[in-house]
């Protein structure tokens, strides 16, 4: 998706189709006509950003890959990326699961 993104003319924007972009508040106004017109949809207090969070999540419960996740949202940093994941319950490792390296000094 990205290359569709940033491919193309330097002028030409892909929101408005021109060399014009659309206004700065644009998608705020969009997205605030959005909610009056399906007020069962959007839940108080959702924001349009926080789909970009249940997409990630989305990505990552079915990939369980957090490389994949870093991937598809175009993190360069894997620490931005779990900052998506703040609110699942992934599993936690104890010391007593993680198998013995070869060599290991066990204190």
């Amino acid at each position: 998706m990205r290359v569709h993104l940033t491919g193309g003319e330097r002028t030409h924007n892909i929101f408005s189709g021109t060399a014009e972009p659309f206004n700065h508040y644009y998608f705020s106004l969009l997205w605030q006509r959005f909610k009056r017109k399906h007020p069962e949809v959007v839940q108080q207090g959702q924001t349009l950003y926080s789909y970009r969070h249940m997409g990630a999540i989305a990505v990552y419960e079915k990939s369980k890959n957090i490389k994949v996740l870093q991937t598809v949202m175009g993190h360069s940093d894997m620490t931005v990326s779990l900052t998506y994941l703040r609110g699942l319950e992934v599993v936690q490792l104890d010391q007593n699961d993680m198998p013995k390296l070869q060599g290991e000094i066990v204190v």
